[in-house]
């Protein structure tokens, strides 16, 4: 996986755009499941996690999980663009760690700064990118298929309007409002203390199957019916409350 270093100046100017309007899902429904996660954590690693934003420009955990995709098509950035997903052989149901290339994916961006908050739990910039790509992990179209580039070229009809399959999963079928309603079921896991890669990979194979049977149900440039909206946004809802209790274990592995 290529990582290159961020640079305290570079970062400085990035946290800058966090002003900026931010691209599709990211803003609004990443900050949301961050905080969903930050708000079932005890107050000692809380306080932890506050500690490692002070001082800088934004102002908690959840504000900052928007920030990977406010910077991803900048210049001198752009390499971290394939951080935010990983694609498989079309119609695949299942991925393995080959699938992720050299230059990248979400499953090794994850790995990479789960191992960087290990040894440095101060770094900033890994903490916000952990918790937005163990978001994007879990919408399933972002473990998807390069043909019609993870959904973005999969046109629907939905209410008269024509969408994007992609854009229907990032931010139709779930609202911030609805992600700050979710049930509060973490539990934090203390025999787990550290993040197996078994454990990433697990998630990328919920996510592919569920890319799998959307792609197996629904066809290019026809209408969703009420029915299949109903029953994808109780996964779209699923999948963000998995993704803020596992963000919640890892945060308790490395701020506890």
């Amino acid at each position: 996986m290529v990582i290159r270093n961020i640079s305290l100046l570079s970062l400085l100017f990035l946290f800058a755009t966090l002003s900026q309007p931010a691209q599709a899902y990211g803003k609004v429904v990443h900050q949301a499941i961050c905080q969903l996660a930050y708000d079932q954590l005890p107050s000692s690693i809380q306080q932890n996690i506050d500690n490692v934003v002070k001082g800088s420009s934004i102002s908690s955990f959840a504000e900052g999980c928007s920030w990977p995709d406010d910077i991803k098509h900048q210049d001198g950035f752009r390499w971290t663009a394939s951080h935010h997903y990983v694609n498989v052989p079309f119609m695949a149901d299942h991925i393995a760690w080959q699938d992720c290339p050299a230059s990248g994916c979400v499953m090794s961006a994850i790995r990479h700064h789960y191992d960087v908050l290990q040894s440095d739990p101060q770094s900033l910039a890994s903490l916000l990118f952990l918790g937005h790509f163990v978001a994007d992990m879990h919408q399933p179209l972002h473990v998807s298929y390069a043909e019609d580039k993870g959904g973005n070229t999969f046109d629907l009809s939905w209410q008269d309007k024509q969408i994007s399959l992609h854009w229907l999963w990032d931010g139709i079928l779930i609202t911030p409002q609805q992600v700050a309603q979710l049930p509060h079921t973490f539990t934090a896991d203390p025999m787990q203390q550290s993040l197996p890669n078994s454990d990433i990979l697990a998630w990328a194979n919920e996510s592919v199957k569920v890319t799998h049977g959307v792609y197996q149900a629904l066809k290019p440039n026809t209408a969703l019916s009420p029915q299949a909206f109903e029953h994808y946004q109780q996964i779209d809802h699923m999948r963000a409350e998995q993704a803020a209790n596992r963000l919640a274990q890892l945060l308790t592995e490395l701020y506890q």
